[in-house]
């Protein structure tokens, strides 16, 4: 299931950033697309959070990987080639979030971009971490898990919605 969800999500990614700079361009050449206003930064922090949120699902995977360090297991973890690729993946997604969280503080209004790249952050590692460690099977015990869950990512995203027209506001 990882492996699918992955392929989804990375492309995903490449949709979305190959809009934002699709709408970018048009933006610098003075002639917006539809909504651009919206698109553009939406674009660029669902591209960023879905990599960077990648990197939370690799954090778990070292965490647990250290686990071996200890008694009983005593596995030297740093000759084993899957380490090092979990960590090179961790740095290398991290590093992405990082350098794209930056620039968009100058692409974008702080106001509006910072709460958008953290709740697709959010959301992006939520459903990640629990792809990748199988945490989603334990929500079919009780009907209700789903319904909240849903309920609290719908709840974030009506606030960015909020934020949003807020900001078209004042503007």
């Amino acid at each position: 299931i990882w492996v699918v969800y992955l392929c989804i999500v990375l492309i995903a990614a490449a949709i979305m950033q190959t809009t934002h700079v699709i709408y970018r361009r048009a933006e610098m050449a003075g002639q917006p697309k539809w909504n651009s206003k919206a698109i553009t930064p939406v674009t660029y922090a669902g591209a960023a959070a879905i990599v960077g949120a990648l990197s939370v699902a690799q954090a778990k995977a070292i965490a647990e990987i250290f686990t071996l360090l200890m008694p009983p297991c005593l596995i030297n973890i740093f000759i084993e080639p899957f380490f090092w690729m979990v960590l090179f993946l961790l740095g290398s997604a991290g590093g992405i979030w990082l350098n794209r969280s930056i620039a968009a503080l100058g692409l974008y209004n702080p106001n509006f971009i910072i709460p958008l790249l953290q709740s697709n952050y959010i959301a992006f590692a939520t459903i990640s971490a629990g792809v990748y460690f199988q945490e989603f099977s334990t929500m079919s015990r009780d009907v209700w898990r789903w319904p909240v869950f849903a309920g609290g990512l719908s709840t974030m995203l009506l606030g960015l919605y909020g934020l949003f027209r807020a900001g078209q506001a004042q503007e």
